[in-house]
């Protein structure tokens, strides 16, 4: 699976920053008492999925990328319901908190590219934004 991943070249600082994030993250999975699972449960404070009755029902599932080594289906859909709620949450803070100011119109797809209005300046604050990896503002 990895062997088509570009990878840098492994200069000696790489590796030494390599082997201090795998110290720290050793020191933190022993330090809440368990594996990278637990530390990301209790990370999230969702301490109530391993109590559940079969747990994260680890196993080989199917997924999207094929037959896979993880957590249950029932429990991977609960995951993702949960870190989509943290996503709208943070989401809205920051809304909440970001000063008033114009707020672009739905975007509206051009042969161009993509259209953004923004209503509160007016018609000649209309901007297409090219729909390719070179994005360019007209």
């Amino acid at each position: 699976m990895f062997e088509t991943f570009a990878r840098p070249s492994l200069t000696p600082a790489l590796q030494q920053l390599g082997e201090l994030l795998d110290r720290r993250r050793r020191e933190i999975t022993l330090e809440r008492g368990g594996g990278l699972t637990t530390t990301y449960n209790r990370a999230y404070g969702w301490d109530d999925l391993l109590a559940q009755p079969g747990g994260l029902d680890h196993g080989f599932h199917d997924t999207r990328q094929g037959r896979r080594y993880t957590v249950g289906p029932a429990v991977r859909q609960e995951i993702l319901d949960r870190l989509l709620e943290l996503n709208q949450n943070r989401h809205a803070a920051e809304a909440a908190a970001r000063p008033a100011g114009p707020e672009p119109l739905p975007v509206a797809p051009t042969r161009s590219g993509l259209r953004y209005a923004y209503a509160a300046r007016g018609p000649s604050s209309v901007h297409t934004v090219a729909a390719t990896p070179d994005v360019r503002a007209r």
